[in-house]
């Protein structure tokens, strides 16, 4: 969901017909451990869309025949930080008759925490993976 967020905090989408948001309630997730002993630890947020006035709104329509498209009831992200209680915004990020999708806005630093976790994560996997690939080259040229 990070490139979908990306988008929407530099002004993708539409903030039409999107739901608000009524609650974040997010819980810690600890991992592995780091080199001072404590396990690494991520935020998995859930975000309650207040999705009531959304389709009642729509349900007014004089149009007989039309198909409302319901929406999710929550988000889910996956943050270095807990977020519980700050409420974000929402923009609409899919098209007309595509299945909704919505990226969250909670700030820069939010963002740029996000980006910088993931390229650490990857600069490990890429660092573990050639240790890997370079030891498995050295132990087939020995033989």
């Amino acid at each position: 969901m990070l490139p979908l967020d990306t988008r929407a905090y530099f002004g993708a989408g539409t903030a039409e017909s999107v739901p608000p948001v009524s609650a974040v309630n997010c819980s810690a997730r600890a991992y592995g451990t780091s080199v001072r002993g404590k396990p690494s630890r991520t935020w998995q947020c859930y975000l309650t869309l207040g999705n009531v006035p959304f389709p009642r709104r729509h349900s007014t329509l004089s149009i007989p025949d039309i198909h409302v498209q319901s929406g999710p009831s929550f988000l889910e992200r996956e943050l270095p930080f807990d977020r519980s209680g700050e409420l974000p915004t929402l923009r609409r990020m899919s098209g007309d008759g595509k299945p909704l999708e919505y990226g969250v806005i909670w700030g820069g630093r939010e963002l740029a925490s996000r980006w910088s976790m993931w390229a650490l994560t990857a600069l490990l996997m890429c660092a573990f993976g050639g240790a890997a690939i370079c030891t498995a080259r050295v132990a087939w040229h020995r033989r």
